[in-house]
């Protein structure tokens, strides 16, 4: 899979989803306040940064750092894994197949967080 595929070509929804997150904690930072630029600023650019924020936390996440929770709370269910490197490998063939389902949030979060810099910077 080549990296623009992996960067950018994703299913419409999670660019939707990510988009309307975004559109959410603009609209509440707002709070009505529509006609300021600097309150469009404001929303624009926080709404950005959560969702490159929770983009990352999901490119963490990918790359599994949480791997030892997940193990940890399968103890609840039947376990299907030995020990937790067992647990890791099999989360890790897992990953190779799958895209970077995070992406969507940090190029929609990076857009947002680019036009309320844009804004911030016109006055």
């Amino acid at each position: 899979m080549s990296v623009w595929k992996r960067l950018f070509c994703h299913k419409p929804w999670r660019y939707a989803v990510s988009g309307i997150i975004g559109a959410a904690v603009v609209f509440l930072i707002l709070r009505g306040d529509y006609g300021r630029g600097t309150a469009w600023a404001n929303g624009l650019t926080t709404g950005g940064s959560v969702l490159i924020l929770l983009g990352l936390l999901g490119f963490v996440h990918y790359h599994g750092a949480f791997d030892t929770f997940g193990y940890a709370f399968s103890t609840f269910q039947d376990r299907r894994w030995k020990d937790l490197p067992a647990y890791r490998d099999a989360k890790q063939g897992k990953r190779i197949k799958g895209g970077w389902t995070f992406m969507p949030a940090i190029t929609v979060g990076a857009v947002l967080l680019l036009a309320g810099l844009i804004l911030w910077s016109t006055g």
